[in-house]
């Protein structure tokens, strides 16, 4: 159990790794590329890579199938609304302050949604994230984590990206 535990928490740093190095040397490299040979030059150095990475995966990766399920469409529906409406405050938040343009209904009803996409999870008989994940430490954090690290990354990026 220790080194599946120790294998996930490998794979969810370097994840976090290659994300914040991404998020980091990204504006870097594209602003040099772009400023120097224009910025169709970035399309030069993306195709390769996405090309050998295809490759690549096509030779390391293993292919696997689960139980084919019934699409849980209440609980797709639920999720995409719920995201949909605190992303979209979080957004008018950034722009006009928490209190305009609808701001707080659309951040009210986003969590609302969440909180019934949570409950009808664990109600659905094919969830599209079972909820019994939650019950594991590990899995909690790891998500937990994924959430403040990616938080902060993108409020940084769109504070180097905007004018003060």
């Amino acid at each position: 159990m220790v080194a599946v535990r120790t294998r996930r928490g490998a794979v969810l740093g370097a994840w976090g790794g290659v994300g914040g190095l991404g998020a980091a040397l990204g504006p870097l490299v594209g602003g040099a590329l772009a400023g120097g040979a224009g910025w169709r030059a970035i399309f030069w150095l993306n195709v390769p890579v996405g090309l050998v990475l295809v490759v690549l995966g096509r030779l390391r990766l293993a292919e696997t199938r689960g139980p084919r399920r019934k699409l849980d469409l209440a609980g797709v529906v639920l999720g995409s609304a719920g995201l949909s409406g605190v992303v979209w405050a979080v957004i008018r938040a950034g722009d006009g302050g928490w209190t305009a343009g609808g701001g707080p209904l659309a951040l009210g009803g986003g969590v609302l949604l969440l909180v019934s996409f949570a409950w009808w999870e664990t109600r659905a008989p094919a969830p599209m994230l079972p909820m019994r994940f939650f019950r594991s430490r590990v899995f909690a954090a790891a998500g937990l984590a994924s959430l403040m690290m990616y938080s902060a990354l993108f409020g940084i990026s769109k504070l180097t990206t905007s004018p003060l």
